[in-house]
């Protein structure tokens, strides 16, 4: 069997795929970041909601 060539890489090609990771990455990022300010803005939505209910016991 013969051995595979080695891969002889050029730099743009690394810059390129370099400047992909960056974006995916960017991508990743923004997601989480909105997942996670969903569930806070949903957590304290619901802690207004039992300030409001345990107020309307009160009175």
């Amino acid at each position: 069997m013969k051995q595979a060539p080695k891969e002889k890489r050029k730099q743009s090609l690394d810059f390129r795929s370099e400047k992909r990771n960056m974006r995916l990455l960017n991508a990743t990022s923004v997601t989480l970041f909105n997942n996670l300010n969903q569930a806070i803005c949903v957590g304290t939505h619901s802690i207004e909601h039992q300030k409001q209910f345990l107020i309307f016991n009160v009175w």
